[in-house]
């Protein structure tokens, strides 16, 4: 039986160390993102790269499973049932495991499944030293891996599977063939490059543990790790003259899918092969022409402090996406379907309508109590309201008689002593950690260095030097 890794929120001490040697986590026993080690925060910020969540990959159970082949592969009447509930027993400590290096870490961890039994006789009697019929290898085989995505699934752990590498028998096929016990480069070139597009896909909400620090420094930071906002009133702030500027500042709509994912902010899917995301939503950056009256208007007016008031804190519009809504007749999918976004502590959101908005016309909608009526937002051209995606279920109504656009805005609430600035990076929703992440050129006012990032925040006294800044392109993922 496998000892436990982590119990009672203490991990083991050899797990521990060669965390601490792989970066993982900090002398001080905190996962990476949440160290409170000022000279590890310094080091990391140093290189001109923000802390990243990490990424494991647990395999396990093969050894084992061989093992217990060789116990019962002689029986004359082997019960599957029987096997099955060992391999329970043993399952629900790897899973636990996985559960608690995810926690501790602030990791998306990842099972993979066991590889298929190898189907050449020879092989497996050379590696294991007993003969085993190929139809009960198969089978106990599969009804291991079958237990661990149950279990997994049930865990909200992140299966990869390995059906793909079996022929009709249960057995690895023989192109992914190695030793007898370990696949080939072929299998794990494959399974790598699932696992890196699942990674990807499921970045929309991604995040570290630097949200948690950055949330003690707000004004308004509570243990709840949000403000009273729910959802504000309607705002019409912009002049005709000022939306008709936005207007002509708009890029080009393209589909939902970031090409180019860069490391340092959440973003959409690399593209658009996924059940939530259609052709008749699509995304567009505004430019910093356009971005000036949003940081005029919202950042520099009046409506400042109102806005201010509501949020709990100064705040910054880390990123603006331009969404156009096609009118269709379908069930609304992805963000035209009842949800709420895993924003991070400080992380809210706003809307500005940038076409006329009636209840056939794609109105933003909530739901201001469990089991309430949902209630419609409609509004003119310029219309804005600010909510917190986390506290209501809402989504953007499917258009029916017109196309709608509108602007999401994503307000990162940050200490007063931070520069306000309004961005837009549209394939990207918000930076994986506050305190430095890549800007782009539509960004108002500029910031020459393309790199948000406030020293005093971290530690007032300290001074250094960033080795290099790296582009928004050396930050893309390759």
């Amino acid at each position: 039986m496998p000892d436990t890794l982590i119990t009672q929120g203490k991990i083991k001490p050899e797990l521990g160390q060669y965390l601490v040697r792989m970066g993982l986590i900090g002398q001080d026993g905190h996962n990476i993102g949440a160290t409170q080690d000022t000279r590890l925060i310094l080091e990391q910020y140093a290189t001109g790269i923000g802390f990243e969540r990490p990424v494991i990959l647990f395999h396990v159970g093969e050894i084992f499973v061989r093992k217990y082949l060789a116990t019962i592969h002689n029986q004359p009447n082997i019960d599957l049932a029987q096997v099955e509930a060992k391999f329970r027993e043993i399952v629900s400590k790897f899973v636990a495991d996985a559960r608690g290096l995810r926690d501790y870490l602030n990791a998306r961890v990842f099972v993979h499944e066991i590889p298929p039994p190898t189907a050449n006789e020879e092989n497996f009697l050379q590696v294991n030293n007993f003969v085993c019929p190929p139809v009960l290898r198969a089978s106990v085989y599969e009804t291991y891996n079958r237990v661990l995505r149950e279990a997994a699934s049930a865990g909200g752990l992140i299966m990869c599977e390995t059906r793909d590498y079996m022929n009709d028998n249960g057995l690895l096929r023989a192109e992914y063939e190695f030793d007898g016990v370990h696949a080939n480069p072929k299998y794990a070139d494959m399974s790598l490059s699932r696992c890196l597009e699942i990674w990807l896909v499921g970045r929309t909400s991604d995040q570290t543990a630097r949200y948690a620090s950055w949330w003690k420094q707000l004004p308004m930071a509570t243990d709840a790790a949000r403000t009273p906002l729910t959802i504000s009133e309607i705002f019409t702030p912009f002049t005709p003259e000022q939306i008709a500027t936005i207007k002509q500042s708009m890029g080009s709509f393209e589909p939902a899918a970031c090409s180019t994912p860069p490391l340092d902010w959440a973003h959409l899917p690399p593209t658009t092969n996924y059940p939530k995301f259609n052709s008749k939503i699509t995304y567009a950056d505004l430019s910093a022409t356009g971005l000036k009256v949003l940081h005029d208007v919202l950042l520099g007016g009046p409506l400042y402090d109102i806005m201010k008031a509501r949020l709990g804190g100064d705040f910054s519009i880390v990123n603006t996406r331009l969404v156009h809504s096609q009118a269709h007749g379908d069930d609304g999918i992805g963000p035209q379907f009842f949800h709420f976004d895993g924003c991070p502590p400080g992380i809210y959101r706003g809307l500005i309508y940038l076409t006329d908005v009636d209840e056939n016309t794609g109105p933003f909608a909530y739901v201001p109590q469990p089991d309430a009526e949902p209630v419609l937002v409609t509004g003119k051209t310029g219309s804005l309201v600010l909510f917190d995606a986390n506290a209501i279920k809402h989504r953007a109504t499917p258009p029916r008689t017109a196309n709608r656009i509108a602007i999401d805005l994503i307000i990162l609430v940050h200490p007063a002593r931070c520069p306000r600035i309004a961005h837009s990076r549209s394939k990207c929703t918000w930076p994986i950690d506050p305190y430095m992440f890549g800007l782009t050129d539509n960004c108002y006012p500029s910031v020459p260095s393309k790199r948000w990032f406030h020293a005093a925040l971290l530690a007032p006294q300290a001074t250094f030097k960033v080795v290099k800044t790296l582009t928004p392109e050396e930050m893309a993922f390759k």
